[in-house]
């Protein structure tokens, strides 16, 4: 399976027969990286890396556990879910996958079918990068 989008390149790789891996490339403007994810059978994201080679956001980040449903991230900056929709134009809803370290909180999310994904940090005091066309 292979899905080409402005954002993410997922590859999908049938490990078992309850999950999933994902592998991705992110392209938002100077901030560039890649990332993988493991997904359950509902299509929730369980565990997963982004690793961001340059830009402002430079490091390793963790997903986030949690999600299912909208939750709020830890600073109540975002709202995700980490969930996947594999079967769908989009791979990612309004919610999408939030991934943390570095002091920072990274949220990833789709914006419609044919339209760019969205790829926003924040800093703890603003939103470093704010990036609706990645």
């Amino acid at each position: 399976m292979k899905k080409i989008v402005a954002l993410l390149v997922l590859i999908g790789l049938n490990t078992a027969a309850n999950a999933d891996a994902f592998s991705f490339n992110i392209n938002a403007g100077d901030n560039l990286g890649i990332g993988s994810i493991m997904t359950d059978t509902t299509g929730l994201a369980t565990s997963g890396s982004l690793i961001m080679s340059s830009g402002s956001v430079m490091g390793t980040y963790d997903l986030f556990s949690g999600g299912g449903s909208p939750t709020y991230s830890p600073t109540n900056r975002f709202i995700f879910n980490n969930k996947t929709y594999n079967s769908a134009a989009v791979d990612l809803d309004i919610y999408g996958l939030l991934f943390v370290g570095n002091g920072l909180e990274i949220n990833i999310w789709g914006n419609g079918a044919g339209n760019h994904y969205s790829f926003w940090s924040w800093n703890g005091s603003s939103y470093n990068v704010k990036s609706n066309t990645a």
